[in-house]
């Protein structure tokens, strides 16, 4: 009878998982690379089927979203820590790269994470974007070949200037404005 219980909770966890799986990924999506969505909601499903085989869980939806957003945290922290030790290997005393190299591969890094960024944009937003600041075209003539109003250009390249901020951030190749950061900090 016990194995039928236990059957029973791990086919209520399943669904519940399936049924809360578009909630989770959007949480997860906001603090994690698109990359890592998949795995962070599937090392969730696997958490909370563990932890619901040693306790009955009240809530699967509350207990599934802080579990998702704790492993985005965590995948966070050390995607930093990682950062942080390659940043602790470059300024040993045996200089590899010079100051030119350094700041030209710095460079080449916030640029691939820009492009990182541009390319998690909407489809449309993310045409409209490259549109005007890669080949430099007037909203007019972005209106003209995408058939939408100069309207919805200027919305999606004021979208896309925001996403790719946003994305920048958490990447880190950007820091937040002061305001920003107080923000950040009166929360925590």
């Amino acid at each position: 009878m016990g194995t039928s219980k236990g059957f029973l909770a791990q086919a209520g966890i399943l669904l519940s998982f399936v049924k809360f799986k578009p909630s989770l990924k959007r949480l997860v999506a906001r603090i994690v690379e698109p990359q890592d969505i998949d795995d962070i909601l599937q090392e969730t499903y696997i958490r909370v089927s563990a932890a619901s085989e040693k306790t009955e869980i009240l809530n699967p939806r509350s207990f599934m979203l802080k579990t998702a957003q704790n492993l985005a945290y965590n995948s966070l922290s050390t995607a930093y820590h990682r950062r942080v030790q390659l940043e602790d290997f470059s300024s040993s005393d045996i200089e590899l790269l010079t100051e030119d190299l350094a700041s030209q591969w710095e460079s080449n890094e916030r640029f691939l994470g820009f492009c990182r960024a541009v390319r998690t944009l909407p489809l449309q937003c993310r045409r409209a974007f490259i549109l005007s600041k890669v080949y430099g075209l007037s909203q007019q003539e972005i209106a003209s070949y995408l058939e939408i109003s100069e309207s919805t250009v200027e919305k999606h390249i004021a979208k896309g200037f925001l996403l790719c901020r946003e994305s920048m951030l958490r990447m880190g190749h950007i820091e937040a404005g002061f305001r920003k950061k107080r923000a950040r900090n009166g929360k925590a």
